[in-house]
């Protein structure tokens, strides 16, 4: 063909039957080991450990009423409760979720680890 001629072309659409790829599953059981829990790492992040080796959200102290002994039981003041600082961030080296749903947790306390 020689540049600057027109070309005659026949086009017409015609359904052709494409095989697509099957995906897969988003979440795909696995045995217990072979995958982390994946999504809750902040979670994780913000749980703190105290001096036993308890681990939670957030720990607190009772901080008793200064009473003297004729207060009478029915007007007994209620306990009052404040955050406890001394605490430090957990170490969490792995979580795993158990058979019955539960997340587990493995944390070094004292340069052993241990589930919670």
């Amino acid at each position: 063909m020689k540049p600057g001629f027109p070309v005659k072309v026949l086009a017409f659409l015609c359904h052709v039957a494409v095989e697509r790829p099957q995906l897969g599953p988003v979440i795909v059981s696995c045995n217990s080991g072979d995958g982390g829990v994946q999504g809750l790492r902040w979670y994780a992040k913000r749980l703190r450990i105290d001096e036993d080796g308890d681990v939670a959200d957030e720990f607190f102290d009772e901080v008793l009423p200064d009473t003297s002994s004729s207060v009478d039981e029915h007007h007994k003041p209620l306990p009052r409760f404040e955050v406890k600082y001394s605490t430090r961030p957990a170490k969490i080296k792995k979580q795993m979720m158990s058979h019955d749903g539960k997340i587990q947790l493995r944390v070094e306390h004292h340069g052993r680890l241990r589930w919670i």
